[in-house]
Formats: C-alpha cells, sequence, structure tokens
C-alpha cells in the first residue's frame, strides 16, 4: 500500500468535516480563554481568603473529586432540565468553560502558594495601588500557572 495523501485531500474538499473542525477550534480557544480569565480570578481568590475556601473544610475534598464523564452527565442535565437550554453551540461552550474554570483556578492557587507574601506586602509599602501591585508583581510571577491553566 504505502503512503499516501489522498484521505487528506478527501478531508479537505468535506464542507461537513471542515466546519466540524471550525467549531472545534472555535470551542477550543473561546471556552479556554474565557476560563483562564475566571480561573484566574477564582484562583487568586481563593489563595486571598483561603480561610473560607479551606480545601480541606469541602465535603468529599479527599475522594478525588467527579469524574470527568459524571460531570458532563450532570451539565447536561443541569442545562437541559434547569436552564432549559438547548443543545448546540452556546451549550457546549459554557460546558466546557465550567469545566475548564476549576482547572485553571487550581493551578493559579498552587503558583500563589509557594510565594512570599513580602513580596506583595513590599508593593504595597512602596506606594503601589492594588492594581499596580497586580499588575507589576502578582500577574508577571503567576503568568506560568495562567499560561498552564490556558
Amino acid at each position: 500500500m504505502g503512503f499516501t495523501t489522498r484521505w487528506y485531500s478527501k478531508l479537505i474538499n468535506n464542507d461537513e468535516m471542515l466546519r466540524a473542525a471550525a467549531n472545534s477550534l472555535f470551542i477550543a480557544l473561546t471556552a479556554s480563554s474565557v476560563a483562564t480569565v475566571l480561573g484566574t480570578m477564582a484562583g487568586i481568590a481563593m489563595h486571598r481568603w483561603s480561610s473560607v475556601f479551606c480545601a480541606s473544610c469541602l465535603p468529599g475534598a479527599d475522594a478525588g473529586g467527579l469524574p470527568e464523564i459524571l460531570l458532563g452527565v450532570s451539565l447536561l442535565l443541569f442545562f437541559r432540565q434547569v436552564l432549559d437550554l438547548t443543545l448546540g453551540l452556546l451549550s457546549i461552550l459554557v460546558a466546557h468553560i465550567t469545566f475548564s474554570l476549576g482547572f485553571v483556578a487550581i493551578i493559579v492557587r498552587a503558583r500563589l502558594a509557594g510565594m512570599d507574601e513580602s513580596i506583595f506586602e513590599a508593593a504595597r509599602d512602596l506606594g503601589a495601588s492594588p492594581w499596580r501591585t497586580f499588575r507589576h508583581v502578582t500577574f508577571p510571577l503567576i503568568l506560568p500557572g495562567i499560561l498552564a491553566g490556558f
């Protein structure tokens, strides 16, 4: 038989497959971007108010979490029965964002957990506003975690 590119040409000429690939790419990029922004904010909040978000205090926190398939079925039931959403591009996008958000938050929180708080206090002592402290100190330090979450 040997190597052939015949199937690639058939794939490129198939409009339905190209549309499906474009939808998948759109969902992947949009869901990753939105989940990264929201997950970063959640990770920072979880780190800053760690007494409120005590992971060991949550019921079932040591059980390893829900298996992915169970979470997917739960989201499907929630979207259809509670929110009455039709299954389509929007519901898939919301489900992917919901699923990915937790992973980003945990990665960003783990990145922040290993940092010395005196760095942030020093920036504030030197007169930096909270936004400037985030932009010039916090963000560059957590950027590897944000990129890993993305």
